[in-house]
């Protein structure tokens, strides 16, 4: 259970609601308000039992019948949306599922706000029956409806209608039937009026939804029945968020409530989620040591190689001491189900302002088959950052590793044997290497400055760095073997080895009291 406090606000920054709009898509359904000046909303979202609850900060519900909205089954598998004012400066929105907590997802860089809602795999889509059908008394009920159609249920028989005895009796209306004449079946693709039209069904891309998470026991469980706040981002999510820059943890600061976005220092001491340090994983194997969180833990793998980002709010021990904010377990990718998937992507970049040495470039490829029981997936990427310039086309310094004038190799690959429908043995193996040779440090003598300095690189040339290059260097390998029924338990086991090494950039603290006098 979490708890969002809204303090005071300028009227002018308060985002006016004027309308609540459910449309229909082919997973489910998508909860879209409307600014008054178009304005992008901001949410936090939780959940608890069959309940995802959407909190709205800094907007005002401003609807033309009301401040509430609601509507019952809007979609299948999802039971009541409700939209209502939480104070003066915030919305909440709650949904409902049927038989369990539907998956959301928010859309970024619209107006206003998207929510888009799916059913959890557990549901199925049901048409909802139709309203009963009035008949006269004495016409038996009608046939039972053809295979995959809804059947009908009968009225109950209307009262008599008094009449004056001598009184003829009424006509039937034209569309009626003489009692005891049966009416007549629905043809075989017919469906009873007022049945609305059966959803399309929802193409299968070779991914199923995303269900499982790593939860604090160390088991996979579904997303409904995890007692914590989570995020998944997926592998397409992820890909529009990094860019040019490939930074995983600029991805999560924009995706993940109360996760602290990048600096310079957190580049050094590391990122922390609602102030807390976070344990990361990739595919169960721990990144971050017991003793300290270095801040690099996001600089081992490219975004390339990763099929989803798992993101579990809350402490926990059991991965190490470092877990006091949650876990953040990276998933590298699945092998596909076809024969052969091969794609190649291709990027460049250069800084507007200033062009010298600003240019940059990605690449990177996916290959991933499957040969009977066998399946083979492998990623490799290259990419290049450039020097980064500010508007004015002044150099910005950049403290640590990851930042400008860096290079980028990673390589990964995962080859897994279905040893029978219950058991599988996969051997997974990464190796990420990121080198930095830049021109320029930073020019700290600016801190002892009186007022507000802007940052400043001095230029150095090609620096001589004795011993190793500055970079971050990681090689996982992980093997796992799973069994989904043994001695009617299942079992989940990996044995891995992994090596690191991170070199930092040199700088010049002689003129400043950062770290006290040298």
């Amino acid at each position: 259970m979490s708890a969002l406090v809204a303090g005071p606000a300028c009227a002018s920054n308060i985002a006016q609601v004027t309308a609540v709009r459910l449309n229909p898509t082919p997973e489910g359904i998508e909860i879209i308000l409307d600014t008054e000046d178009g304005r992008a909303l901001e949410v936090f979202t939780t959940s608890f039992g069959e309940t995802l609850q959407a909190d709205v900060i800094t907007a005002q519900l401003r609807l033309p019948g009301g401040n509430e909205f609601r509507q019952d089954k809007p979609a299948a598998g999802i039971a009541s949306v409700t939209v209502t004012s939480l104070d003066n400066n915030s919305i909440r929105i709650k949904v409902i599922g049927e038989s369990g907590q539907p998956v959301a997802r928010v859309i970024p860089g619209v107006g206003g706000l998207i929510l888009s809602l799916k059913p959890t795999s557990g549901m199925t889509a049901r048409t909802p029956a139709p309203a009963p059908r009035v008949q006269p008394p004495g016409t038996p009920a009608a046939p039972a409806a053809p295979t995959g159609l809804p059947v009908e249920i009968p009225a109950e028989p209307l009262p008599p209608t008094a009449q004056p005895p001598g009184t003829p009796a009424e006509p039937l209306p034209p569309t009626a039937q003489p009692p005891g004449t049966p009416p007549e079946p629905l043809p075989p693709t017919a469906q009873p009026p007022g049945t609305p039209p059966l959803p399309p069904a929802t193409p299968q891309v070779g991914r199923d939804s995303i269900e499982v998470v790593v939860t604090a026991t160390r088991t996979e469980e579904r997303v409904t029945n995890v007692p914590r706040s989570i995020t998944v981002i997926d592998s397409e999510e992820l890909q529009q968020q990094v860019g040019q820059s490939r930074n995983i943890g600029e991805a999560l600061a924009k995706q993940v409530p109360g996760f602290a976005p990048p600096t310079q220092l957190t580049a050094t001491f590391g990122q922390t989620l609602r102030g807390r340090d976070v344990s990361v994983l990739i595919d169960g194997v721990p990144q971050t040591t017991n003793l300290q969180s270095f801040g690099r833990e996001f600089r081992t793998i490219d975004p390339s190689a990763i099929e989803r980002i798992e993101v579990v709010r809350g402490s926990t021990a059991i991965y190490g001491a470092q877990a006091t904010g949650g876990v953040v377990n990276i998933i590298t990718r699945r092998p596909t189900e076809e024969r052969l998937i091969s794609v190649t992507e291709v990027g460049v970049g250069s800084g507007l302002t200033n062009t010298d040495g600003a240019l940059s470039f990605n690449g990177q490829h996916t290959s991933s088959a499957r040969i009977g029981n066998f399946d083979l997936t492998g990623t490799v990427s290259l990419s290049r950052s450039g020097a980064f310039y500010d508007a004015r086309g002044d150099r910005i310094p950049f403290f640590e590793i990851g930042g400008d004038s860096s290079t980028l190799f990673n390589v990964m690959g995962k080859v897994g044997v279905d040893l029978d429908s219950r058991q599988r043995l996969q051997l997974t193996v990464n190796h990420y290497r990121e080198t930095q040779d830049p021109n320029a440090i930073p020019d700290f003598s600016i801190d002892d400055r009186e007022g507000r300095q802007k940052a400043r690189a001095i230029r150095t040339g090609d620096l001589d760095i004795a011993g190793e290059t500055p970079g971050n260097r990681n090689t996982v390998l992980n093997l796992s073997y799973t069994n989904q029924n043994l001695f009617g338990s299942s079992l989940q086991s990996q044995i891995y080895y992994r090596t690191n090494s991170n070199v930092g950039v040199p700088s010049d603290f002689r003129t400043s009291d950062f770290f006290g006098p040298f």
